[in-house]
Formats: structure tokens, sequence, C-alpha cells
């Protein structure tokens, strides 16, 4: 519902049923969508002490001159979104009016500027530069969940898209089809919040083989050093298969590679010693079998 009390031509008040901060999210979205334009917050403003509003937040247009958005860096559009979800109390539904019906509309939205974007909004240019929608992201999100990786997921978003009525459309927008640097970004989030850092397998081997001394675990000695417990830089790795050592990690890990028709199953500091004579001969004749 349009608001009659704007004092200036430049901003447009509008009321609405907006709840919450979520409600109030969701219709920005809409409203990019409908106008081909993309909004990120500018300014919150706390209402934990206020007793006549609950919520009250600012979003800027993205192609503002402190935008990270690919675009005219020079754009700085002054396009601006604010809005207010007040209370609903006897105090408030004394002074305002469109608190009182049936309906209230606590929602107090002010629209500035929204015929100065000093950028293109036309069809056929700017949905390409929209930022992702919430429920693309969390779309992705599923596809994780379902075991894809990005690529995968990303050839599957635009086969259902082109299944839709102006899929060719849809491809062209990234409100609903993000970059894949977006869909490669979310996925190294989504794996370190369900499976953790990434962490060199080398680097937590050498973490642990104090420990694995502690329990019994450990073994000999490499050949250079008599001391179980020497710091890592001494430390030699062995090769699973033929007992050939290295301080070289990723020398040792070409050398088991080149081990082929053998599974890297595991890498052992040189601390445990080479295999016994009758691994190391098992090991050569499965090497002189013909591929």
């Amino acid at each position: 519902v349009e608001d009659n009390k704007s004092l200036s031509s430049e901003v447009e008040i509008l009321r609405a049923n907006l709840p919450d901060d979520v409600a109030a999210g969701r219709w920005v979205e809409d409203y990019g969508l409908r106008t081909n334009t993309s909004w990120i917050v500018d300014f919150i403003k706390s209402t934990y002490r206020c007793q006549r509003m609950v919520f009250h937040k600012t979003w800027r247009c993205s192609q503002r001159k402190r935008s990270k958005v690919r675009g005219n860096p020079g754009a700085d559009c002054p396009a601006k979104i604010d809005i207010k979800i007040k209370k609903i109390t006897k105090n408030t539904k004394k002074t305002d009016p469109l608190l009182r019906g049936d309906m209230p509309l606590p929602a107090v939205i002010k629209l500035i500027h929204q015929e100065g974007h000093t950028h293109s909004t036309d069809p056929a240019d700017a949905p390409r530069r929209l930022r992702p929608l919430t429920e693309t992201k969390r779309t992705f999100q599923d596809y994780f969940d379902n075991g894809m990786c990005p690529a995968e997921a990303i050839r599957l978003h635009e086969s259902k898209l082109l299944a839709h009525d102006g899929g060719y459309a849809l491809l062209a927008n990234g409100a609903v089809n993000p970059l894949p640097s977006s869909v490669y970004y979310w996925f190294r989030l989504w794996r370190d919040q369900r499976l953790g850092k990434d962490v060199d397998p080398l680097n937590k081997l050498q973490e642990l083989t104090p420990t694995y001394a502690e329990q019994g675990l450990g073994c000999r000695t490499s050949k250079e050093t008599s001391h179980p417990t020497k710091t890592i830089e001494d430390a030699r790795f062995s090769c699973c298969f033929c007992g050939h050592a290295s301080r070289d990690q990723r020398g040792i890990i070409g050398h088991l590679i080149a081990h082929s028709g053998d599974q890297l199953t595991i890498l052992a500091p040189a601390l445990r010693g080479p295999f016994s004579e009758g691994a190391k001969l098992e090991s050569t004749h499965r090497d002189s079998k013909p591929p």
C-alpha cells in the first residue's frame, strides 16, 4: 500500500505486512528481481531498547562506489531501501491508522532515488550482474549434501533451468544462475562446515608421532638418528611398499605413485623402519607383473 506522507519526490513510501527481518529480506530480493537490481546491507540499527520498532535496516544498490560486484566502478548509484517494522501496541495504534485494521501494515518501506539509478537496469543487460538469491545458494547446498562436486552441481542446475519456459533467459540471470566462482566458494564453505578444514596428512602424522611412541606404537628410529622423538626436521618418510626413505615429502609421494597398480594406503614416517625382506620380495614380484 502506498503511503502519501512522503515530503520528497525522490522518496516513495510503501506500507506492507512484514512481520520480521526474514520477511523483509525476502521482500528486498523479490523487489530486486522485478527491477533488475541487486541490494546489499548498508546499515542495521539496534532495536533492543526501542519501544516503537522491532526492526530497522537499510540496503544500498550494489552498484554504489564501494561495491564489490562486477560492473562500472564509477557508477556510485545513490538508490537506497529503508525498511522499518513498527511494534503493534496500544500506543502505536493511536498514532498510526494503518496498524488498526484487520490486517495491520507495520512495515514502512522507503524507496529512495529508485528512478535515479546511475547504471543500466535494462532486462537485456542488467540480469547478468544480479547477486545470487538466498534460495539459489540453498539449492546448491542441497546438491553438495547429495554428494555432488561443484562442476556436477552447475551442470545439473543449468539443465533444470533450461527445462523451464524462457530457460536461456534464466541462464543469463545471475540471481538464479550464479557464476562458477561463487559455486566453488560456497562449496569450500560447505566442506569446511561439514568436514572441517583441509589438513596435510604428512603434517598430521608428524604431530601424532610422539603420541604413537607414548602408546607403544612406535618402532625403531631411522638410520640417521638414535633418538626416537627427535625434532621433525630429522624425521624421514618411507615407502610402504619397498622401504625407500626420504625427507622430501613431495618426493616420497611421487615415489609412491610410481608403484603402478598399488593402492596408496598408508604413508608412515621412517621411524617405523623399512618393511621386512619378505614384503620387499612380494612388492618386487608384484611390480614385475606385466600391466
